[in-house]
């Protein structure tokens, strides 16, 4: 058998989505004449879910220079939440910003970092990072497999590139760092074996899609002002994301004990019953597949949603994004976590690289502590307003 191919990089990022765009872009922008690598399993644009994000992150977006491709790419703005968590209780809002815009090109073309967020339909939003990371010099490889990584046979907890597969070709890249931006897959952390712990709130979402909803601007604001509306059922909790004008993603996050002995749709319409205000918007609606599928309409699943790896980083390797840790999505987190954590990742790789009187130990030490600072913030949170779920749950 002929030996792979073989090339070295200064960084080496396994996954395209927001947290591997993001540091990809970072690094190259702290070091233009680096050669950074983007690999991705799949070709863009592809479904994922996940379709909410937050005006955190938009000083990391406003940093990788992708603010106006975000507001003129036609996703709903998103200005605040709606909740419906009692049951026998009044709904609630939060707003992002208390103050008013006094036009429509205030809101589309803000001076400097807005203050709103987008409901985005991923594929789009993924492409977006994807070509700007081209556009900034990375090294972009779509459909690329990676099949392990390579280690440093003096130090096996060192990882010191990856071996890929691309076009039945296959190939070793050796590289400085390696940053596991692979998503739920956690292909580096499964490779290494490192040990994940994981929390008690939702473990499975079940989610579809729909054409021709009602848009109800009491209840989710309206296109250029609007809001996501989360509701308390038996079950769980569901959402509504209006992603475009007639498209909206619906959802249903419980856990794998709800679900036995029951087909999936059939869980799904029984809460989506105890949720009037989401069936009111989609009387006239009918569901749909996703825009990347000539399948026909199903209900989605995705289970494992709460954890986080007990290690963030090693010795020339780092995890982000859902590869390092996931909170249940009731407060928006993931994209937010991508992104500001990709800002942590490049910083600290950036360090290592740079400044090297800095040892690179207390660098990574570093990193995890602030990922694990951050984590815990949305996990409280998350935890509160499950604790108020279950009351509900409870008197239903």
């Amino acid at each position: 058998m002929s030996e792979p191919e073989s090339s070295s990089a200064d960084a080496v990022v396994i996954g395209g989505g927001p947290a591997g765009c993001t540091v990809a872009i970072l690094l190259r922008q702290y070091n233009p004449a680096a050669r950074i690598v983007l690999l991705e399993k799949e070709k863009f644009p592809r479904h994922h879910v996940g379709e909410s994000t937050l005006p955190d992150a938009n000083a990391v977006l406003h940093k990788i220079g992708v603010i106006d491709d975000l507001n003129k790419a036609g996703f709903p703005i998103k200005c605040g939440l709606t909740y419906k968590w009692r049951h026998d209780r009044p709904m609630f809002t939060d707003l992002f910003s208390r103050g008013v815009h006094a036009n429509l090109q205030e809101r589309l073309y803000p001076r400097g970092i807005p203050d709103h967020s987008w409901q985005v339909e991923r594929g789009r939003y993924d492409q977006i990072l994807l070509d700007r990371a081209r556009a900034a010099g990375v090294e972009v490889v779509e459909q690329a497999q990676v099949d392990d990584v390579l280690r440093d046979p003096a130090e096996p907890s060192a990882v010191t590139g990856v071996r890929l597969r691309v076009a039945g070709s296959s190939q070793a890249i050796t590289a400085r760092h390696t940053i596991d931006a692979s998503g739920q897959a956690r292909l580096l952390s499964r490779r290494l074996g490192l040990a994940a712990e994981k929390f008690a709130l939702g473990d499975t979402a079940l989610y579809r899609y729909y054409e021709g909803f009602e848009w109800n601007e009491s209840l989710i604001g309206s296109f250029y002002d609007g809001k996501i509306f989360f509701a308390s059922v038996p079950r769980g909790w569901m959402w509504f994301i209006p992603i475009s004008t007639t498209t909206a993603s619906v959802g249903l996050v419980t856990r794998k004990s709800f679900l036995a002995g029951s087909a999936p749709d059939d869980v799904f319409d029984e809460e989506l019953g105890h949720a009037p205000e989401i069936a009111a918007m989609l009387t006239a609606a009918h569901q749909i597949s996703h825009e990347y599928t000539d399948e026909p309409p199903r209900t989605y699943a995705v289970q494992d949603w709460t954890y986080r790896n007990r290690q963030l980083a090693g010795p020339g390797w780092y995890l982000v994004g859902d590869s390092a840790a996931f909170v249940d999505p009731i407060l928006s987190s993931g994209m937010n976590l991508a992104h500001n954590c990709a800002l942590l990742v490049a910083n600290a790789v950036n360090t290592e690289w740079n400044h090297p009187e800095i040892a690179a130990d207390e660098v990574r030490s570093g990193y995890e502590a602030l990922y694990a600072e951050i984590y815990s913030s949305f996990l409280s949170m998350a935890t509160w307003w499950y604790e108020r779920r279950d009351t509900d749950i409870r008197d239903w």
